[in-house]
């Protein structure tokens, strides 16, 4: 559909290189726009029952940490509600890996960045911090793509969740 032109237009708009914006604060403000328009599309799913978009949209999510710091996006008013909607969408696309396998590894690498950074993050303190905001991610499904093993998605879900809700050690280094 000529929606996935859109969804490829978004994802190259979120690399829009920090020079270009006047100040921060401009640069800020763009960002929580791109957020509310993902955390609207994360809400209605409008769009992402054809194949082409749900890649783009995976991509999109893939890019916007890429991009961001854990910091810049934490301080989004709509962080929270956009962190739990995009657990969410993470979990059904595992449920639903058939469909999705070619887009997977967007959302481990948004989830991977996300967690990655938590260290470093300088909102500790923030109740929109990913540090006071645990996530459910997949535990285990018998349809995995390992077979049902299911212990490796368990601990992996564990990990991600643990990593997310936990104090990081003071920040030394950005």
């Amino acid at each position: 559909p000529r929606s996935s032109t859109a969804m490829q237009s978004l994802v190259l708009l979120s690399s829009v290189r920090r020079s270009l914006f006047l100040s921060e604060s401009d640069r800020a403000r763009f960002l929580t726009q791109m957020m509310r328009g993902i955390r609207d599309i994360l809400a209605s799913r409008n769009g992402l029952q054809h194949e082409e978009n749900y890649h783009e949209f995976c991509r999109l999510l893939g890019r916007l940490k890429s991009n961001y710091q854990l910091s810049e996006l934490a301080s989004a008013e709509v962080y929270a509600e956009w962190l739990e909607l995009a657990a969410t969408f993470t979990t059904t696309s595992f449920d639903q890996w058939q469909w999705s396998r070619n887009s997977i590894h967007y959302l481990l690498t948004l989830w991977g960045r996300l967690v990655a950074a938590v260290p470093y993050s300088h909102r500790a303190n923030s109740s929109s911090s990913p540090n006071n905001r645990p996530v459910s991610l997949p535990s285990s499904s018998s349809s995995s793509p390992g077979g049902g093993r299911g212990g490796d998605d368990a601990d992996l879900g564990r990990s991600m969740t643990s990593a997310l809700s936990s104090s990081p050690p003071s920040p030394t280094a950005v």
